[in-house]
């Protein structure tokens, strides 16, 4: 599924006026994650004190140069030379020192950012609606999580750096006005050129941004089902067309990408063009002044030094307008994650299932725009009593057991569980009395025993007693290393289909349920991994509530009534006396 995305308006300054707007709402943006992210100690004495101080001690070169060619050279003075170089040289290892607390600050409080942000968002993604979360491929979430990077790659680690530097720049060009007026004119006029000039071109930059940034969260939703589904594609023999259609999602990504490279290109030159021409202006107009006498060696390479210190932050600055382009996409998608509704918590938080009572009152449901999927569903499912469904593909089976897994909620009509209203319910305490065995078991990333246990260390006594119990341990000891193979991602493999079901299945058991409700779990079971699932769903009988869809025979002959549910209703077709109606 490809993610779709609205399209906003371009994300560009509206002429200088709106360049400097957006500088201002960057820093307020940087302040708003420092206040949150960063205590006051760290912030000042980490990032701010250490940035004043870097670029107070910058100074020290301009001025040694401009001692050394006007006093020390003319007068011959070794002694006053080695005390200038030797205070250089420690001014130098102070800055180096202050910028090490710098980036340890700003390490620190980025690594806390990425840490708390990413499990957030983790945390509202698994405990959102299951609706809300299917609306989208896994390469739209992917993208999006990876944005956290970006917000704090550009304000953490660029933004707070330069706008620290930003303020000097007044500093170094008042000190070049203090040597000559003239001189200082060049980078204040640069920095006017350079300001102007380049709000032009930045005004096509943030269009290009988003659409890539769209492209790129299909392209990315694309490659996940691809990756997902490379054996389907191969028995299919589908390579060619889907290659030429990743060709048509990278084409319009690269499009975007060469618009937006030739953007910068002609900011980055016009950039460079500021900066050459400010240095050889002033090496140009100190020259002729240093002829006429009106002005002395040491202020021409002062001045040198300095008018580079001035125009660099502002460079920068432009540079970071460029990157600020990506960045309110990125926290769009990240402020469209952390809003995902979540599940509600009931009024019941602490009510659990205790008998397996099962109640649909006049149940109704559609999807948005949708004819009805569930019509006037009215069923009453005692405790210990095992109910069989059956009915064609698409006809709502499995939207019947999301209900009861509080997936859904009804359209008309309410679902009882133990005589309470679902909606009351804490859905994680009511889903830890709940079995859900899908048609196909999940095996996650780890070892065996751990995908029983869902990595819980404290379960592992009761999932090799249930392995033994159930007869899944003769199926596991044969492999290398038995309940500790490693499974998951391309380990899989190495287990048959009927293993992954069986396991998963144990895995369900191990909260000891009330409710178990199949969902065609042994549709595609060989005759001997079918026999122990059957054996299974045979020892929780009376102990367990069961709704079971299945079109096997001998599975169905497990259950006291038999329902069909066509066109949206349950049709109850017999009773627990075995007679059909």
């Amino acid at each position: 599924m490809e993610a779709q995305s609205s399209h906003q308006a371009p994300l560009s300054p509206k002429g200088s006026l709106g360049l400097f707007r957006g500088y201002i709402n960057i820093l307020r943006e940087l302040f708003t994650i420092l206040s949150e992210w960063c205590s006051p100690t760290t912030m000042w004495m980490g990032l701010v004190l250490p940035g004043i101080f870097i670029n107070l001690l910058s100074l020290a070169f301009p001025l040694i140069l401009l001692q050394v060619y006007d006093r020390v050279i003319p007068q011959q003075s070794i002694y006053t030379l080695t005390f200038l170089i030797v205070g250089g040289i420690i001014v130098t290892g102070i800055a180096m020192v202050l910028s090490i607390l710098r980036s340890v600050s700003i390490n620190w409080t980025s690594a806390r950012f990425e840490y708390f942000t990413h499990l957030r968002v983790f945390q509202r993604l698994l405990a959102c609606k299951l609706d809300d979360f299917q609306k989208e491929g896994s390469g739209y979430y992917l993208k999006r999580i990876d944005d956290i990077l970006n917000i704090k790659d550009y304000y953490l680690n660029q933004v707070l750096t330069n706008f620290l530097d930003l303020p000097f720049v007044i500093l170094f060009i008042a000190l070049m006005a203090y040597i000559s007026t003239y001189i200082a004119l060049i980078p204040v006029l640069m920095i006017f050129f350079l300001f102007f000039s380049s709000t032009r071109s930045l005004n096509e930059l943030g269009k290009h941004v988003e659409i890539k940034h769209t492209e790129d969260g299909r392209r990315w939703s694309f490659l996940a089902n691809i990756f997902s589904g490379s054996k389907t594609l191969k028995f299919m023999v589908s390579e060619p067309l889907m290659l030429r259609r990743y060709e048509r999602l990278l084409n319009k990504s690269l499009e975007e990408n060469k618009s937006i490279h030739h953007i910068l290109s002609s900011v980055q030159g016009t950039s460079n063009l500021a900066q050459y021409s400010t240095l050889g202006l002033v090496i140009l107009i100190g020259g002729a002044m240093l002829i006429n006498g009106n002005l002395s060696m040491g202020a021409l390479a002062a001045s040198v030094l300095l008018a580079g210190r001035a125009i660099q932050p502002v460079r920068r600055m432009i540079a970071l307008w460029q990157q600020y382009q990506s960045i309110p996409v990125a926290k769009k998608s990240l402020k469209t994650l952390e809003s995902f509704p979540m599940e509600t918590k009931g009024k019941l938080s602490d009510a659990a299932i205790t008998k397996g009572d099962i109640v649909f009152d006049h149940v109704s449901f559609h999807y948005e725009k949708e004819k009805p999927l569930l019509e006037d569903i009215n069923l009453h499912v005692s405790p210990g009593e095992i109910i069989g469904i059956t009915g064609t593909n698409y006809s709502g089976k499995t939207t019947l057991l999301e209900f009861i897994l509080g997936f859904h909620t009804p359209t008309k009509g309410e679902i009882r569980i133990d005589g309470k209203n679902i909606e009351n319910y804490d859905k994680m305490i009511l889903r830890e009395k709940i079995a859900y065995l899908p048609a196909r078991g999940q095996i996650f990333r780890g070892t065996l025993l751990e995908n029983i246990t869902m990595f819980r260390p404290e379960r592992a006594k009761q999932a090799l007693e249930l392995s033994d119990h159930f007869g899944l341990s003769e199926l596991i000891w044969p492999l290398p290393n038995g309940f500790d193979t490693t499974v998951g991602g391309g380990c899989s493999e190495i287990l048959s289909r009927g293993v992954v079901q069986v396991v998963s299945t144990i895995r369900a058991l191990i909260s000891k349920p009330k409710i178990l409700l199949s969902d065609e779990a042994n549709a595609l079971l060989d005759l001997k991994t079918d026999q122990l699932f059957l054996k299974i769903l045979q020892s929780l009988k009376k102990d367990c509530t069961m709704i079971i869809i299945s079109h096997r025979p001998s599975t169905l002959a497990l259950a006291d009534r038999l329902y069909e549910l066509d066109s949206g209703r349950l049709i109850l077709k017999t009773h627990s006396n075995g007679r059909s109606l």
